[in-house]
């Protein structure tokens, strides 16, 4: 791939947003892909964030190797850093992220916390500021978050509807409206939100903040692989045969147990020409439609379909981790 040079306008906001609102903040949520957590994070991040409290999150655990995601968690807990594997999908962790928030907060903020009010602080909610790239899940752990405190106190519990309007449907049912907004491509948060939770939390949404030049060309190709840079960035069928490649490496038996290819070519072109020509992704002459069968490939992958898959091992990207600063 050549090197991308991608920082829209949005994003270099974000990063101004950081700064400004740093110190309304008690702890910062840093999200990273746990297929890749090195990749899936902003070598800035150090710097913008400084001393203030951090949970590193490794978000879609369930799209990865789960001996390699402990062994992340097992890394960077080492480093000194607070972090664990969540998944937004099915809440999984979420709890355990609000528990280490408030023990990182500080002794003021759970004082006043606990006493509600009363006494000489005056009550505030936990405030947390939730950074990442683009495309890592901030919003559907924001999401999950907003979940766990609103459904707690009954605050989300809203009639059932439907396209005429409301209606009340049996009793007991009810449906979660979501925070924010998510979506499969990177970029669908464009602006910085407060958000309240329940009575005793609010979380900083803030839109992905990636780097201006991506320099690195395993950084690259494994954003573009996890779906962090938009498709214009990359060509999709260069893109595709690449992680056809790399899934022959870590994962011998998925070209076989989910396209039916009996053995993979030696050129990477020619396992894509093959797969389209399997799975009938034709065109109306009846040549293989590379494009298709590139995107089902790439599409797979992110959502899954090929198995829990980490693209980085700690033993070897964990050294470019370093350790929290006291």
């Amino acid at each position: 791939m050549e090197r991308v040079k991608w920082f829209p306008g949005h994003m270099a906001k974000a990063r101004r947003v950081v700064t400004e609102y740093l110190k309304y903040v008690d702890v910062v949520l840093e999200v990273l892909d746990a297929r890749a957590p090195y990749a899936s994070r902003n070598p800035e991040i150090d710097g913008l964030l400084g001393s203030r409290p951090r949970l590193v999150i490794l978000n879609k655990a369930d799209l990865a190797d789960p001996r390699l995601t402990e062994a992340w968690a097992k890394l960077l807990r080492s480093q000194g850093w607070s972090a664990g594997p969540v998944n937004s999908q099915n809440g999984e962790g979420v709890r355990a992220i609000v528990q280490a928030a408030h023990a990182l907060a500080g002794p003021d903020l759970k004082r006043a916390l606990a006493t509600g009010g009363e006494g000489r602080r005056p009550w505030r909610r936990l405030s947390l500021m939730v950074v990442g790239i683009p495309n890592v899940g901030k919003s559907s752990l924001i999401n999950r978050l907003g979940d766990r405190g609103r459904g707690s106190r009954n605050l989300a519990a809203v009639p059932e509807r439907d396209d005429g309007g409301p209606k009340y449907g049996r009793p007991g049912r009810t449906y979660q409206q979501k925070l924010v907004r998510t979506g499969a491509l990177p970029g669908v948060t464009r602006g910085h939100q407060w958000i309240q939770v329940g009575k005793y939390l609010r979380l900083l949404d803030l839109p992905g903040i990636l780097w201006p030049r991506l320099e690195d060309p395993h950084v690259q190709e494994t954003l573009a692989f996890v779906g962090a840079i938009r498709e214009e960035t990359y060509d999709a069928e260069r893109l595709a045969g690449r992680l056809l490649a790399v899934m022959a490496e870590v994962r011998p038996g998925v070209l076989t147990d989910r396209y039916g290819l009996a053995a993979a070519p030696v050129a990477r072109e020619e396992t894509l020409t093959r797969l389209a020509e399997v799975k009938r992704c034709l065109l109306d002459n009846g040549r293989p439609d590379l494009y298709r069968a590139a995107v089902m490939v790439l599409t797979d992958f992110r959502e899954g379909r090929l198995g829990r898959i980490s693209l980085e091992d700690p033993a070897e990207y964990g050294r470019f981790f370093a350790p929290r600063a006291d």
